[in-house]
């Protein structure tokens, strides 16, 4: 039992279900440092099925160009996907999109960015455009 966060993993699990009905879904999970924000999405993804496509922004690498959407891409390399990316945030924003498709049409996929405050700014104007 996971305790104390039943009504977040609900509400966290009705964003996955309907993710897996083909609506894409954006949650963000918020609050003070060390309260388990990390552990609770680890628990939904391992409940529900779908693949992760993960990435963690760090402080010390928030000047590191494209960091966070260079670590998506390389990973959704891994599982498969095309990914490859310049320079500039809007085409890295689509070619995350594009690898995003090519792994959603295997399964259900979760893309998780983690401490998210930590990532550089293409990173989150890439990411801001996938999301759109």
């Amino acid at each position: 039992m996971f305790v104390g966060r039943t009504a977040e993993l609900a509400l966290l699990g009705a964003e996955l279900r309907a993710a897996d009905g083909g609506s894409a879904r954006r949650a963000v999970v918020e609050g003070p440092e060390g309260i388990g924000k990390t552990a609770l999405i680890h628990r939904l993804v391992a409940s529900g099925g779908a693949r992760v496509l993960a990435a963690s922004g760090e402080e010390s690498e928030r000047k590191l160009h494209l960091g966070v959407v260079r670590q998506l891409l390389d990973e959704a390399a891994y599982l498969g996907a095309p990914a490859a990316a310049g320079p500039d945030p809007c085409a890295a924003g689509q070619a995350l999109c594009e690898a995003i498709d090519a792994l959603q049409a295997q399964g259900p996929l979760v893309v998780l960015v983690d401490d998210a405050q930590w990532a550089d700014g293409p990173s989150l104007r890439a990411l801001s455009s996938t999301v759109r």
